[in-house]
């Protein structure tokens, strides 16, 4: 992996955001994504005087032969007269806030070194030799910040790219044509990491450097995304927690708490706008019976998977 994008990645961590690469989006679809029988896409159906609304799940990170995407995601898109995606900000601005959270301060006394415990320092200086890289550039990283870093470039260095994210593309697809808005502030999503508590934000860290096949997970996440298939996208996400407390712990605050705040907010919008929204969030935000599909339902809004 060139030393440039290693670097973009350490500054800017999981929150990376650059400008999607062409796609031919009007091309005959693939036949293997026009077969499924099921899409990441749901419609939420109108009360009296509103229009359909549909969400779909996004994969931050894809590859190239996943598009073009579905006709009826397109249509979908077309349809809707507003996107909604969970942050909105500029690469410069991801960069700085997560850096402002990511890092300790100068002055701070804190260290990677003091907030991990041996054995988690031990593996972690392994891992970052098998990417040619040393431990000291990382001095000052916050744990948890550590532990994205790991996991964006064991995701990269299996083809899946930050540019192809579904949710780059349709923001890209929507400038100038369409109101753009977000669900959860930049900062407020980073502050979800950074307030996990020090024993939590090692054991993070600690999770990701013990994966047996750490970018497994991402080949899964994408297949199950492209059949539809939000039973397998649930029980991948519930699948770390089984063994783990502090995966609990993380996933009750990064997961289902976020996914109750952005509930309350698409419910919110749908109550109150008379357009068509588009919405657009993580696809494992959607699944399970706490995800938000089954929030919105509960809410009172009919949702069918298309």
């Amino acid at each position: 992996m060139p030393r440039r994008v290693i670097l973009t990645l350490i500054l800017a961590g999981f929150f990376i955001s650059i400008s999607h690469p062409q796609v031919n989006a009007a091309s005959t679809p693939n036949p293997k994504k026009s077969s499924s029988k099921k899409l990441f896409l749901w419609k939420i159906h109108p009360r009296t005087g509103l229009q359909n609304s549909y969400i779909l799940g996004s994969i931050h990170l894809l590859k190239p032969e996943f598009f073009p995407l579905h006709e009826t995601i397109e249509k979908a898109f077309s349809d809707s007269s507003i996107l909604a995606v969970e942050t909105l900000a500029s690469p410069e601005e991801r960069v700085a806030t997560t850096m402002k959270k990511g890092i300790y301060i100068a002055g701070d006394p804190r260290s990677l070194k003091d907030q991990t415990s041996e054995k988690t320092y031990r593996l972690l200086t392994g891992k970052l030799k098998t990417f040619g890289m040393d431990i000291g550039l990382f001095a000052k990283f916050k744990p948890w910040y550590m532990a994205q870093t790991i996991s964006v470039i064991n995701i990269m260095k299996r083809g899946f790219q930050p540019g192809y994210g579904i949710d780059v593309y349709f923001i890209d697809k929507a400038k100038e044509k369409k109101e753009i808005i977000a669900l959860e502030k930049l900062d407020e999503q980073v502050d979800f990491y950074d307030t996990l508590p020090q024993e939590v934000n090692e054991a993070y860290l600690l999770s990701v450097l013990k994966q047996e096949t750490p970018d497994d997970g991402i080949e899964q996440i994408a297949g199950a995304w492209l059949k539809g298939d939000a039973k397998k996208m649930n029980r991948i996400l519930v699948h770390g927690m089984k063994n783990s407390p502090a995966l609990k712990i993380i996933y009750e605050k990064l997961v289902y708490e976020r996914n109750r705040n952005m509930a309350d907010r698409i419910a919110a919008h749908l109550k109150t706008a008379h357009k068509s929204f588009f919405f657009i969030v993580g696809a494992t935000h959607l699944v399970g019976k706490r995800g938000i599909i089954r929030l919105l339902m509960d809410k009172g809004f009919p949702v069918d998977q298309l």
